[in-house]
């Protein structure tokens, strides 16, 4: 895992680590992945994150 992490990092990509448990709020969410509230909350409630990555 941490080799991966330092490719993301090399590759210049943003990383952000959150502890296991951290509880966010949807907006928190929708701004890390860098999507918007409602987007995040549609993909959420139908169980489509697959179409962010995750």
């Amino acid at each position: 895992m941490i080799i991966e992490l330092l490719g993301h990092v090399a590759s210049g990509n943003m990383v952000t680590l959150v502890p296991v448990g951290t509880m966010l709020t949807t907006q928190q969410a929708a701004d890390m992945l860098n999507v918007s509230r409602p987007h995040l909350t549609k993909l959420l409630k139908s169980g489509d994150l697959g179409e962010l990555g995750l």
